[in-house]
């Protein structure tokens, strides 16, 4: 999605200043279990179904506006857009970088959605052959989030051409009314799928092919809405194309014989079907239905201000609508759906929009419809004035979130993990977290009640033989108990806040760490139930502690596990 292409489209923990993670930055199976699945580990897609297989995709995060990026009216290989940028950076993204990658990956997403143009990058116009530097650039954002063990889709994306483009630029039309037009996009279509589908033929099922994005006539005043006769008449089209390119897909050799494929119709709106079927398939229930919605249009997309506000009885309706159609249409039958794109734009409602996440996720997930979110990296902040495309959630610039809060609440809501650790991943270049595994130094059950060593934890310097500089320790903590002490000077202690306080000794031990507050104090918010925090020692604070262990102590929080990274 993107501003040149999109027209009307039909608890958590609250851990002040703590930094989770360092980073430089045909017979449907009709059994629809929820498959769970963990960030940084493979989910088991060994014969699941479509639905199971959808499920197991959970929640998902779009690398938008990077390799889709598009120019039209030059049929010559471009290795720079006309802004002398390379492709990849051409619409304002930075280069994607290992450490994005596993960010998003930790951050607790366990599919990414790659969108992919190509018209750009073609060096033979007689085979459509896409240059393999542009192929093997792909390639590398795909190992790494398959290195973080993530699902990976990929697609033809913007290559979507209007007739009057068709002589100028390499792509596809969906023109109802023109034999030539067809005949030339079903061979496009035919040999980029060729070509990517053999290039990745060895990759397991945790890549997934979708064969068209948004597939519309782009010759109409308003592609995205056309009248019935027409939807109809596009979607005869429109299978013909997709059949053409499964079938590409399926000869291919290797894995592709039995890939899980996304398969939209109409403009990928969940409305647009008649005249539309699956194409026909030599797997046994390996397609998707790939859809998108921008939903309620009102609330979520639309340029104005109007309607900031949701409301669960009004929005909430709608969007459960829109789920129940789904599920009636689709999941019900036994076929898997993924929501490929969805957001809500930022109009400086972020607590209705997380009303929004939580309600949109949860309808979700009800029909084990995984949402792969849209992002931008567009929001007020970043000076974006489309009110309808403000849809930025990672700062990818220094790999920090926008809006942690709406993309925690749509993790959690889906079933997912936030900010898990990702065994054996990898923070890229620049340093950060080489990955491992968090090992547990201390379990028992602790309330730390008030500022006396009495209550406190002390670790000795064995504890810490394994730290390094780099590492990490992570406390998993809840509410304690009321303090009913006083200090030194008979005041009694104030319960309105809770805090954690970690020294190497009584006489001058601070340490130092970056999420500190104040006076070396960490204030957190636990949840009723066990939640966590982690801390990050500086260097030469890990000198110390290696040296003379650690004391925990705070006011008001009950600590039951310590664990080191």
């Amino acid at each position: 999605m993107n501003a040149k292409f999109k027209s009307i489209l039909s608890g958590i923990i609250a851990v002040s200043a703590a930094v989770i993670l360092t980073l430089s930055c045909s017979a449907p199976n009709a059994n629809i279990n929820y498959v769970p699945s963990v960030p940084g580990i493979d989910t088991p897609v060994d014969g699941l179904s479509s639905v199971q297989f959808a499920s197991a995709m959970q929640s998902g995060w779009n690398l938008g506006n990077t390799f889709e990026s598009a120019e039209y009216g030059n049929k010559n290989n471009m290795l720079k857009a006309s802004n002398g940028k390379s492709y990849e950076t051409a619409w304002g993204m930075p280069e994607t970088t290992e450490k994005m990658i596993y960010t998003v990956a930790a951050k607790g997403f366990k599919t990414i959605r790659i969108p992919i143009s190509w018209h750009n990058h073609i060096t033979d116009g007689d085979n459509y052959t896409i240059d393999p530097a542009w192929l093997a650039r792909v390639k590398v954002v795909v190992d790494w989030a398959r290195k973080n063990k993530m699902f990976v889709i990929i697609n033809i994306h913007h290559d979507n051409l209007t007739s009057a483009q068709m002589s100028t630029t390499y792509g596809f039309s969906v023109n109802p009314n023109s034999s030539e037009e067809q005949e030339t996009s079903k061979k496009y279509i035919k040999r980029i799928w060729e070509q990517v589908a053999d290039y990745f033929k060895d990759y397991d099922n945790h890549v997934i092919f979708e064969l068209l994005n948004e597939p519309r006539n782009m010759d109409l005043p308003n592609a995205f809405n056309p009248d019935s006769s027409v939807e109809f008449d596009c979607n005869g089209v429109i299978k013909q194309y997709e059949q053409v390119a499964l079938d590409a897909v399926r000869a291919s050799g290797g894995n592709n014989a039995n890939r899980f494929v996304m398969v939209p119709y109409y403009a990928a709106s969940p409305w647009k079907y008649s005249n539309w079927s699956l194409p026909t398939d030599s797997a046994s229930d390996k397609l998707l239905i790939s859809t998108h919605a921008y939903d309620p249009y009102s609330f979520a997309m639309y340029n104005g201000t109007e309607n900031t506000d949701f409301s669960e009885s009004v929005e909430g309706a709608e969007l459960k609508n829109l789920f129940d159609s789904l599920n009636t249409k689709w999941v019900s039958k036994g076929r898997g759906v993924v929501m490929g794109e969805g957001s809500c734009s930022d109009k400086g409602n972020t607590s209705d929009r997380l009303a929004w996440f939580k309600s949109y996720v949860a309808k979700a997930k009800a029909i084990k419809c995984p949402l792969i979110l849209w992002d931008n990296m567009a929001t007020i902040s970043t000076g974006a004035t489309d009110a309808s495309e403000r849809h930025g959630y990672f700062n990818r610039n220094n790999c920090t979130w926008y809006f942690e809060e709406l993309v925690n609440a749509m993790i959690t809501t889906a079933g997912g993990t936030i900010d898990g650790n990702i065994p054996n991943g990898d923070g890229g270049e620049g340093g950060g977290s080489s990955g491992g595994s968090w090992t547990s130094i201390w379990t028992g059950t602790q309330d730390l009640k008030h500022w006396d060593g009495a209550y406190g934890i002390t670790l000795n310097a064995s504890s810490f033989s394994t730290a390094t500089s780099s590492s990490k320790i992570r406390l998993t903590i809840s509410i304690g108990a009321e303090c009913t002490a006083t200090d030194n000077e008979g005041n009694p202690c104030s319960n309105n806040y809770s805090t954690i306080h970690p020294i190497t000794g009584w006489t001058n031990g601070n340490i130092n760490f970056p999420e500190a507050n104040s006076d070396k104090q960490l204030s957190v918010s636990p949840s009723a139930t066990a939640s966590t925090v982690t801390i990050t020692p500086d260097s030469a604070s890990w000198t110390t502690i290696k040296s003379k262990g650690l004391i925990i102590y705070g006011h008001k929080v009950v600590i039951t596990k310590i664990e080191l990274l």
